[in-house]
């Protein structure tokens, strides 16, 4: 597969997950 396609997919799960991280964090504070 291509690998810009990879490079793309990754970085958006991760901005994604780190996203829903934050808002879980400030929603759920530990």
């Amino acid at each position: 597969m291509n690998i810009a396609l990879w490079v793309a997919a990754g970085l958006l799960a991760t901005v994604a997950f780190s996203g829903g991280a934050a808002i879980a964090w400030g929603r759920f504070p530990a």
